[in-house]
């Protein structure tokens, strides 16, 4: 914007020159009678060749009347005016520039502090966050048997890992059977299966979900399994006799700070025997 002024104020500079040089011109005194020129020059011959040469006979020459000579001092002060405020205004765009300069120094200042304390709170909220994990799962009573059906009754071990008190802890887990094309699908399924199992308490109960696991805290998870069960994926009685089956789940809870978050877990049977369950190598993830 200050740039715009400056160059109107050199515009309307070289126009107020121009504008006297035309005034003056125009206002300059009309020839006179050729009769009277020719014998004003006759009169004046000897004395003008030296006066054109001289000092008086040049100012003469500028300045015909007073008119002329007062218009030549108004001319000067306005172009000196002119000229100050030329560079008055490059001041001020100089100024204009500096404090645009600052306005977004700070504002980059203020962003850079504003991300360093997101970055901040997300590391103090990482570090002080509880983290709920599958520990283990223990069988309650043997795996029973009646004809082509089972029955089985474990405990899902939650343990808090983290340095505070995780609350809302709700756990879904799913009986899948070995099978590479059902566990992929299924594998997300605990999702859905703890919105509908949430679903289906709230509808019975009021009261709040979930359990409160402190530092450290172990606690066990109840959970049976009988079958097999009309739905793709859950294991058949001979694949149970034949260990050949997964525990999948997801536990999920709330921090301090009132975040949510998931655990992924899945366990499958000892491959060495023994009749324990241990963590699979795959199919875990946390958040």
């Amino acid at each position: 914007m200050l740039k715009i002024a400056q160059i109107v104020a050199a515009v309307a500079v070289i126009a107020l020159l121009l504008s006297l040089a035309g005034v003056a011109y125009l206002s300059s005194p009309p020839p006179g009678n050729p009769s009277q020129q020719q014998s004003a020059a006759e009169a004046k011959s000897g004395k003008q060749p030296e006066e054109k040469r001289s000092l008086r006979g040049f100012i003469g020459f500028l300045f015909p009347d007073s008119i002329a000579f007062f218009t030549f001092w108004l001319m000067l002060a306005t172009v000196i005016l002119g000229i100050v405020a030329v560079v008055q205004i490059g001041y001020l765009s100089r100024a204009e520039f500096i404090t645009a300069a600052t306005a977004k120094a700070a504002k980059d200042q203020a962003k850079a502090a504003a991300d360093a304390n997101i970055a901040a709170t997300k590391a103090l909220q990482q570090s002080q966050r509880p983290w709920v994990i599958a520990d283990s799962i223990v069988f309650a009573r043997p795996i029973s048997y009646t004809a082509d059906r089972y029955d089985i009754q474990l405990n899902l071990m939650l343990k808090n890992t983290g340095p505070s008190i995780a609350t809302d802890v709700f756990t879904v887990m799913r009986l899948e059977e070995n099978l590479t094309t059902t566990l992929e699908t299924n594998w997300n399924k605990t999702d859905e299966d703890l919105r509908d199992r949430k679903e289906n308490v709230i509808k019975q109960s009021k009261w709040p979900l979930g359990i409160v696991l402190a530092p450290g805290q172990f606690t066990p998870q109840p959970f049976g399994f009988g079958g097999p069960a009309d739905k793709p994926g859950s294991p058949p009685a001979v694949k149970i006799r034949g260990r050949a089956y997964y525990f999948l789940g997801l536990i999920e809870y709330k921090d301090q700070f009132g975040l949510t978050h998931k655990t992924r877990f899945a366990f499958n049977p000892d491959p060495w025997g023994g009749g324990s369950l241990v963590v699979s190598g795959g199919m875990q993830e946390a958040d």
